[in-house]
């Protein structure tokens, strides 16, 4: 049951702002630095520079932003990459993403970038904010809720969204479904507007789509908010399998980075790699029109508790 009242009027904007004509995700993630660095040389990665990872951010948002929906951008790099051109977000949301995320141990407190906060992130023109954070369910989650709580109530100042991606802690595959139907059932109640989540089945242990399906279900009924599937590096084949199932149990949509632009970021065969990330893009896209619940179909959702 939620206890989260209707988004207010600038959050709807921003809601508006970061979703498709129907109201669902599609939203393209570039919020990558080290998995970027990664891709790019994979021999050496420390060899790779801000300004190519900027710049390979910015090759991969000008080509491919017009297929989403939106962008989620890191302030440092990507938001950088993005001022290169003004024009690039005509039609396309901006999500920015303000959490440090060099955490050494889920012991270390969840922090936002020194330098920035939500009133800064609105500011440079984001329709909403992003933040990712790990937590322990087993373990004391006080000063990660102190923390998506007192960005909640930032969000609320400044009136603008909030998607919060809870990255739960699981000591063992089996564990995983229960950790993230937990982190959807505690973290949706504590005033976010959007939940970004891993999927809740280890898929390459468990092949049973009936099983994938029940998992997705468990974690639509207890998140209060709407909810996308983010892609954490999976092959497009089986993220666009995962999308179909998350999608029919109720999921508003998706933000993917790797399953859909990593060949082109590799750099091998560079125009058949674009042709096939704006292929998987559309594909997504597609699916998440075809079977995807819409965040306004959640107004019912956020409602059932009778309010804030």
């Amino acid at each position: 049951m939620s206890t989260r009242a209707l988004p207010s009027n600038g959050k709807r904007r921003g809601l508006e702002a970061t979703s498709t004509a129907e109201h669902h995700f599609a939203i393209l993630a570039l919020d990558h630095i080290g998995s970027m660095a990664e891709m790019m040389q994979p021999d050496d990665p420390a060899t790779v520079t801000l300004d190519q990872i900027a710049v390979a951010k910015f090759e991969v948002a000008r080509r491919l932003h017009p297929l989403a929906s939106a962008v989620l951008l890191d302030p440092l790099i990507g938001y950088a990459a993005g001022r290169i051109r003004p024009d690039l977000w005509d039609g396309t949301g901006l999500l920015l993403g303000i959490e440090e995320s060099d955490y050494s141990s889920i012991a270390a407190s969840p922090r936002i970038i020194d330098g920035w906060s939500v009133e800064r992130a609105a500011a440079a023109g984001a329709h909403a904010i992003k933040i990712s954070f790990r937590f322990d369910p087993e373990g004391d989650t006080g000063d990660v809720e102190r923390f998506v709580r007192d960005v909640v109530a930032e969000c609320d100042r400044v009136d603008i969204p909030l998607f919060a991606e809870p990255l739960g802690v699981f000591r063992h595959p089996a564990e995983r479904r229960r950790v993230i139907v937990e982190g959807a059932r505690r973290f949706s109640r504590l005033g976010v507007d959007v939940l970004k989540l891993e999927f809740p089945e280890d898929v390459t242990a468990v092949a049973d789509r009936r099983v994938w399906a029940e998992a997705c279900a468990e974690v639509d009924s207890a998140s209060a908010v709407p909810w996308t599937l983010l892609s954490a590096g999976e092959d497009f084949p089986r993220f666009r399998a995962m999308l179909e199932i998350a999608c029919d149990a109720g999921a508003s949509g998706f933000v993917a980075g790797r399953a859909v632009w990593r060949d082109a970021v590799l750099g091998s065969d560079a125009g058949s790699a674009w042709r096939h990330a704006a292929d998987r893009l559309g594909q997504l896209a597609q699916t998440t029109r075809e079977r995807a619940r819409p965040w306004t179909s959640d107004d019912d959702r956020r409602t059932a508790g009778g309010g804030a």
